[in-house]
């Protein structure tokens, strides 16, 4: 969830670069978007409209293409009928939300979800006080109904089919962790926002990629999900991953989001900034996927791509050198510090494919231009 207060962090000028082949399809679906949010009816016009949801494609397109899991479809079975009896199976899946525009309870029965196809609905109503986004995953339920006779080898078919189709719809096939037909995602409408998603934030204005980067991340698990919940013990978040991107120490959480102002490095680079699931965001700035907010994805069970940096490369040329010096030094005191001293030294003279996974495309600069925090407003998410 993200407040009126504060905005959080977002678009990714890697979202503009070539994607490799996906393997987890976020999907936008506008069909509850009733009031044309993402259309004619936003309320500052239909361009608006039209940046909004191109942002939101973005923000979803960015995180499918970190993503490297492996999702059943969700087909519902045809119905099993006896062939020495009068027997008959039938099965009913339901998936189960929160109308993005009206908050009403909706199920939809037997709706097919591809492979790979996590999908999210999207929409805008006015929410209370001063969040301007919520996010989550969706529930489900899962009905058999039988009648009449069958032989056992028929009954061993009936329940074959039933385990598989259950775990389809419960966890998507996947082994442990978490996993999900979907979600769902809404907008205040209300708030004062920025929509285009390749221009730099106005002061005052709230970040639509930023918040929508967020909300998908809670679509996700993140904060959300029993597999969250039963890591964050006693107000620390206590995940592997997590802990080993927080330099050995399990990091601070509150509620379903890191404690405000936490930092780590932005995911795919050197810089530091706030996380993106922190309770709030700030007003005129964009912020990126971090290292921790990625880290914990991994810990509820997502399978999240290696960046694959080398370590002390701060400027991304695949060479550790006296260049990369430079970046460190020169990033110094602007409150969003690039790498370490001790990780350029440790590394010094390394090139990439030399024991390393390789650097990112130099469009990753752009992700570390740094914004001044000071005057800027917050609001919850």
């Amino acid at each position: 969830m993200l407040s009126r207060a504060a905005f959080l962090c977002g678009c990714l000028a890697l979202a503009t670069a070539a994607s490799p082949a996906r393997a987890v399809n976020i999907v936008v679906d506008y069909t509850y978007d009733t009031n044309n949010f993402f259309g004619s009816g936003n309320p500052q016009g239909s361009l608006a409209g039209f940046e909004a949801r191109s942002a939101l494609n973005a923000a979803a397109g960015f995180l499918s293409d970190i993503l490297n899991d492996t999702l059943s479809p969700i087909v519902t079975p045809d119905p099993f009928t006896s062939t020495v009896s009068n027997g008959i199976v039938t099965w009913e899946w339901q998936a189960v939300f929160d109308h993005p525009t009206t908050g009403a309870s909706i199920t939809l029965v037997d709706e097919t979800i591809a492979a790979d196809e996590y999908r999210v609905y999207a929409g805008a109503r006015v929410l209370a006080g001063s969040t301007i986004g919520l996010g989550g995953p969706g529930s489900w339920g899962f009905s058999p109904q039988s009648s009449g006779g069958f032989s056992q080898s028929e009954i061993d078919q009936v329940n074959a089919i039933n385990d598989a189709f259950l775990s389809e719809v419960r966890d998507r096939d996947e082994a442990s962790g978490f996993a999900s037909w979907g979600g769902v995602i809404t907008f205040d409408p209300t708030a004062s926002w920025h929509f285009d998603h390749t221009d730099d934030v106005p002061a005052n204005r709230s970040d639509f990629y930023t918040t929508a980067l967020h909300e998908l991340v809670h679509a996700l698990g993140f904060g959300t999900s029993t597999e969250w919940s039963d890591l964050a013990v006693g107000g620390v978040f206590t995940g592997a991953a997590s802990s080993e991107a927080n330099g050995g120490t399990a990091p601070p959480v509150t509620g379903g989001h890191w404690v405000q102002d936490f930092s780590s490095t932005v995911y795919g680079s050197f810089a530091r900034q706030a996380v993106l699931m922190d309770p709030s965001s700030i007003t005129g700035q964009r912020f990126e996927l971090t290292t921790l907010d990625a880290a914990s994805l991994t810990d509820i069970g997502w399978q999240v791509a290696d960046p694959g940096l080398l370590a002390g490369d701060y400027n991304f040329d695949g060479q550790v050198n006296a260049a990369d010096f430079t970046v460190w030094r020169d990033s110094l005191g602007t409150g969003q510090t690039i790498g370490s001293h001790a990780g350029w030294k440790a590394n010094y003279g390394a090139t990439a494919g030399a024991g390393s996974a390789g650097a990112p495309e130099p469009a990753s600069v752009l992700l570390l231009v740094a914004a001044a925090v000071s005057s800027a407003a917050r609001r919850r998410r």
